[in-house]
């Protein structure tokens, strides 16, 4: 697998963010950087002042290889000058734009040519810079060229926290130029070449400490294999600076069995000793960990290029960080070098005898800054009397400084007033470095506001006897003054004096007094007695009067039950009669008069009416009113309510069963308290009432009023609607008049309305025709309900007056007369008939010479081609009755048809010609197969039509004529070659009658024969873990058609790790786990071969699956195979603390008790044997129980181990490292 490189970022943003983080970092406690400033030699170069300016523009060096060899060739150059000389062994940073493959793989140092072939794409010498450190005398002190790739620390190219290129030099003598040349070979003829530089700088000594800001890798042992295969290199190197806690690059080996190594490097702007702890932060497989990785960790620090610390990982980890990694999580592992440095280095040594891929996750190295400052209390409060300042804020350490910003900002000084409501931020100074966090306290200055009020004149009353505890002040513990400033502050208890002004001070929680004070006026007031126009007051009881209807005058009058002291009237406290009242008046400051007024209520009430009938019956033919209701009693008044209600007008209508109320009303205006219950009740009789408004009489029955018919008690019938004149019972009726009945009930009273009833006399007209002799066709069977006459109720007779009369079912008889009267609604009958004769009519039947009738389908004959000889013809569906047909209607064959003939009067026979239509079907052509059963793909198949007519003309979708289908072939043999859209069609020229010879098409379903079956084996179904085994995947096509585009989907699960695998036909992908089968011919088989070697946990069922092809699989049952492998029980944990805590105090494995026959061997990182038992059981506690380096017994000291454990049977023994802890 080849390295992942980084991409460079675009340049505008990268170089902005790069500028803003010196920017950010160049202030007393940080490193100071200078950048070159001068542009002194410069050839094939485009803006080369933008290499001198801090912003993101850049030179461009050019370079071309020349027209011929050795004509017209040049290089781009470029030499900046410092400000100052720089000192020796000090690293100048020059920034750069380049290949971005080229510079990936420089990055990766001495690995740089190996990297360069992994991509391909780069090739070293073609277009290349070279590189020098100039003194003032212009002398080269240090020169390099990336012809080479990188193998010094003198000369790198490294990458910035965002992926951004430099080339670092470190010259060993002072310089004070850098020189940098752009170069295409000269071999390259006609090709241009360019690079980019922005500016080059170096750092002055550091202050304090600060995070590494570049980076770089490199490695030994490594081949091309190695890094193509085995993916060993180190990806996204500049995330282990980019100070992103969840970002990380990889330094990996991959898999490999040879001694190797993998480095990545971070450097530090200048050397500097720092005076805390740094951090390591990394990750690993919890696997490699068992393996003894920790121990082929190395951990370097560096001055320039010599070596001034290292140790390996496993001396810095302690058993929690232990914990952590074995969880597969992240540690951060303290490391403190002690000595002056600016360069650290994580170096990856190979594991051998390890078949996984080993790696590290390296998150980077972290600085530890002081802390910031603490406090006790984040929010102090300061009075604004003591005028605090900067310096009062409370922190617990020394070495502050307080700034106006979270991060930046501007320092304040000690003596600076502080500001209510502002937040400062601290941070410490230890040894010259400034806390990273600063700690943030916010302050609170308090001035108590002065008391307010909502009264500045205060009004009290004398008879309250008011003291200063009286007077009203909002604020915190309220002080009262004699004065506005200083003076003597009074007791609560003091006496208030009219119009003495008094001052209130406010103290806060914190003791804070106002520096202001409130003034407050008093003012003592009392109010004057009410008065009265009428000491004694009477009041009527129907008015409820209450304490409220009492007359004074007076502010907010107050009524009491005693001239002084007393309680205090309800104002809705009902009077009493003879009782005396008292009155109070309380003014607007709210002052009672101390003097009250007398008044005495007298309280009157009138007798209720009465009467001699409570229940007062009237008519309503006389209009009743109010005024008419009886009742005895002084100035009576009716209401609509026992009590309250409104008072009747005495014109009002009475209303029959409403109860009338009433009140009388006494000299002095009191009206009675209760009132007399009257019940009116009005009578009044129905109206007379009738089924029949307009009542209809026949004239020959001379009706009279006494026929008119009303329903009513004493009915009497008038000559109008009221009023009028009644009439005699035995008046004659008058057509058209109308009478008008009243009704009179027991008592005498006569409806006030009268029925409306009109007399209609009536005698009905003769009825009429069209047409005295009427004409009818027999086949109509005409009776005389068909006669016609114009008339109500029309009735025939035999007779012109008197006779029987006809049922209206009675057939008609030809040149018979029939007498018609009329009789109206009302049941008149008219006096004179209507004479009517009938004449019965019939038409001849048709004739036919053929009563059965041939046609041709084709001609598509319908009824009008029917044959009948008769006037005005007409075809039914039926010998009698039935439906006529159009004369459009298709014949059908077989059918009889039925011929009526209408003569000139409109007669139509009564009876029919029957005509029974034969017709011939057309001939269509059809097409036959010799297919037994199912047709296959790729076989042959005849299909055959009718023989003996001409010009045939055949159609094949879907396959191949081989043989017939010419103009004079009845038969055509196809090859199918496709299953879809096959069909055989054919047409010709008909030779005889009936025959259309039309084009008819024969839908083959062409199936797909063959069948795909997937098979799969396990090598070993019960393996060891960490075992290499084989699953064989075949995939068989049992023929007769080859199928193209197979996918199979084979994951490898993960309770396995994929080793190696071979495909006899395809190709595998084992990143997606799919095998692409392009092609798989009838009756071959395609075998994948899959080598994993068995992991301790996961999924250890492996399927294999056909999920497409082309065509289709016909039968999908067997395209699915699962094969499951159950590893052997026996575990070996890969560290225990025997400390005898009680936890994880053995050498653990698990299931050793299954294999009673083992060995166990221990050795330590030296190859000495320390420990050995047969049988073990679980039972290691630490102790060396072989004499060597250790003596028996002895407690073996903390570190790594290897064990070697011989199961005695077929099982390959086990091997591997354990960790001990104390």
């Amino acid at each position: 697998m080849k390295p992942i490189l980084p991409t460079p970022l675009k340049l505008l943003p990268s170089f902005l963010i790069f500028i803003t983080f010196f920017i950010g970092t160049t202030n007393n406690y940080s490193q100071n950087f200078i950048f070159a400033d001068q542009v002194t030699f410069e050839s094939n170069v485009d803006n080369a002042a933008n290499a001198t300016v801090v912003d993101s523009n850049f030179a461009t060096l050019n370079s071309f290889g020349g027209l011929v060899a050795g004509v017209g060739d040049y290089t781009g150059e470029l030499e900046l000058e410092f400000p100052e000389n720089i000192p020796a062994n000090t690293t100048t940073y020059i920034r750069i734009d380049f290949d971005p493959d080229f510079l990936n793989c420089l990055t990766g140092g001495s690995l740089g040519s190996l990297l360069a072939d992994s991509i391909g794409t780069v090739i070293f010498g073609n277009h290349y810079f070279n590189v020098e450190a100039r003194d003032s005398s212009d002398a080269t002190v240090f020169s390099a060229t990336c012809e080479i790739p990188p193998f010094n620390g003198r000369f790198r190219v490294v990458q910035d926290a965002l992926g951004n290129f430099y080339i670092a030099i470190t010259p060993d003598q002072p310089y004070n130029k850098v020189y940098i040349e752009d170069n295409t070979d000269s071999l390259l003829l006609g090709t241009f070449h360019s690079m980019n530089v922005y500016h080059a700088f170096y750092y002055t000594d550091n202050q304090c400490s600060i995070d590494p800001l570049f980076t770089d890798y490199d490695g030994a042992g490594i081949t091309l294999d190695l890094i193509n295969i085995g993916g060993a290199g180190v990806t996204n190197a500049h995330y282990a600076i980019d100070q992103d806690p969840d970002n990380f690059s990889e330094i990996s080996l991959g898999i490999l069995g040879v001694i190797a190594s993998i480095e990545q490097n971070v450097y530090f702007p200048a050397p500097y000793t720092p005076q805390d702890e740094f951090e390591i932060t990394f990750k690993t497989d919890p696997t490699l960990l068992s393996l003894g990785i920790l121990n082929n960790i190395q951990v370097s620090a560096y001055n320039g290029t010599l070596q001034v610390f290292s140790d390996n990982m496993a001396s810095f980890i302690t058993l929690d960080l232990l914990t952590l990694l074995q969880n597969g999580e992240r540690a951060s592992v303290p490391f403190d070098p002690g000595v002056s440095f600016d360069k650290v280095t994580i170096r990856l040594t190979s594991l051998l005898n390890v078949n996984i891929a080993q790696s590290i996750d390296f998150y980077g190295v972290n600085v530890s800054r002081p802390d910031a400052p603490t406090t006790t209390n984040s929010l102090q409060t300061f009075c604004a009397v003591d005028d605090p300042v900067v310096g009062d804020i409370q922190v617990n350490e020394s070495n502050i400084i307080w700034y106006n910003a979270s991060t930046g900002g501007t320092a304040y000084h000690i003596t600076d007033p502080l500001t209510h409501g502002l937040t400062y931020y601290a941070a410490q100074i230890e040894n010259g470095c400034e806390s990273e966090l600063r700690l943030e306290v916010t302050v609170h200055i308090d001035d108590t506001p002065a008391p307010t009020t909502s009264e500045p004149t205060q009004i009290f009353c004398v008879i309250d006897n008011p003291t200063v505890a009286d007077l009203q002040a909002t604020g915190p513990n309220i002080i009262w003054y004699d004065a506005p400033t200083g003076g003597t502050p009074y007791a609560t208890t003091e006496s208030l004096v009219n119009g003495q002004t008094y001052y209130a001070s406010a103290t806060n929680a914190t003791g804070c007094e106002s520096s202001s004070r409130l003034e407050v006026t008093a003012q003592i007031e009392d109010t004057p007695i009410p008065t009265t126009t009428d000491p004694t007051q009477i009041f009527c009881v129907i008015d409820n009067p209450t304490v409220a209807d009492l007359q004074a005058t007076g502010p907010n009058i107050n009524w009491y039950d005693a001239p002084t002291g007393g309680t205090p009237y309800a104002t809705t406290e009902p009077l009493v009669d003879g009782q005396i009242y008292y009155a109070s008046a309380t003014n607007a400051t709210g002052c009672e008069s101390s003097n009250r007024l007398e008044v005495t209520a007298q309280i009157e009430d009138t007798p209720i009416p009465t009467t001699t009938d409570p229940t007062q019956t009237f008519c309503m033919i006389d209009d009743p009113t109010v005024a008419d209701l009886q009742a005895t009693g002084p100035n009576i008044i009716w209401y609509d309510a026992p009590t309250g209600g409104t008072p009747y007008a005495t014109t009002e209508p009475l209303v029959d069963g409403q109860t009338y109320y009433a009140s009388a009303t006494n000299a002095t205006g009191c009206e009675s308290s209760n009132r007399l219950e009257v019940t009116a009740q009005i009578e009044d009789t129905p109206i007379p009432t009738t089924t029949d408004p307009t009542q209809a009489f026949c004239m020959i029955d001379d009706p009279t009023v006494a026929d008119l018919q009303a329903t009513g008690p004493n009915i009497i019938w008038y000559d109008a609607p009221t009023g009028g004149t009644p009439y005699a019972t035995t008046e004659p009726l008058v057509d058209g008049q109308t009478y008008y009945a009243s009704a009179t009930n027991a008592t005498g009273c006569e409806s006030s309305n009268r029925l409306e009833v009109t007399a209609q006399i009536e005698d009905t007209p003769i009825p009429t025709t069209t047409d005295p002799t009427q004409a009818f066709c027999m086949i109509d069977d005409p009776t005389v309900a068909d006669l016609q006459a114009t008339g109500p109720n029309i009735i025939w007779y035999d007779a012109p007056t008197g006779g029987t009369p006809y049922a209206t079912t009675e057939p008609l008889v030809d040149g018979l007369t029939y007498y018609a009267s009329a009789t109206n609604a009302t049941g008149c009958e008219s006096s004179n008939r209507l004479e009517v004769t009938a004449q019965i009519e019939d038409t001849p039947i048709p004739t036919t010479t053929d009563p059965t009738q041939t046609f041709c389908v084709i001609d598509n004959p319908t009824v009008a081609d029917l044959q009948a000889t008769g006037p005005n013809i007409v075809w039914y569906d039926a010998p009698t009755g039935g439906t006529p047909y159009a004369t459009t209607e298709p014949l059908v064959d077989g059918l009889t048809y039925y011929a009526s003939a209408t003569n000139a009067t409109g007669c139509e026979s009564s009876n029919r010609l029957e005509v029974t239509v034969q017709i011939e079907d057309v001939t269509s052509p059809t097409i036959s197969s010799d297919a037994g059963s199912q047709v296959c793909l790729e076989t042959i198949i005849t299909y055959t039509t009718e023989p003996g007519h001409e010009n045939y003309i055949w159609d094949v979708s879907g396959g191949i004529v081989i043989e017939g289908g010419s103009s004079v072939d009845n038969f055509v043999r196809v090859e199918w070659t496709t299953w879809e859209n096959t069909m055989v069609s054919v047409s010709y020229d008909p030779v005889g009658e009936c025959n259309s010879g039309a084009l008819v098409t024969f839908n083959e379903t062409v199936e797909i024969c063959s069948d795909l079956t997937i098979t799969k084996t396990v090598s070993d179904p019960n393996p060891m873990i960490g075992d290499e085994i084989s699953f064989i995947i075949s995939v068989t096509n049992e023929g007769p058609n080859g199928f193209e585009n197979v996918i199979v989907q084979e994951h490898i699960q993960s309770g396995f790790e994929l080793i190696s695998f071979n495909a006899t036909i395809g190709n595998y992908d084992p990143l997606s786990g799919i095998w692409t089968i392009d092609f798989l011919p009838p009756n071959e088989t395609a075998v994948l071969t899959v080598l994993v070697r068995v992991l301790g946990t996961g999924d250890y069922t492996n399927t294999a699956i056909v999920s497409t092809t082309d065509p289709e699989d016909a039968n999908v049952s067997n395209n699915i195979v699962e094969v499951g492998v159950l590893p052997i029980c026996l575990v070996v944990y890969n560290e225990f603390s025997p400390n005898a805590d009680g936890i994880n105090d053995r050498f653990v494995i698990d299931c050793i008790e299954s294999y009673p026959d083992n060995e166990l061997q221990i050795f330590n990182r030296y190859g000495s044997l320390v420990y050995k038992q047969q049988g073990y059981q679980n039972e290691w506690d630490g102790t060396a129980n072989i004499s060597g380096v250790d003596n028996n017994g002895d407690i073996l000291p903390s570190g790594t181990y290897y064990y070697i454990l011989k199961i005695n049977t077929d099982l390959i023994p086990k091997s591997g490292w354990i960790f001990l802890m104390k």
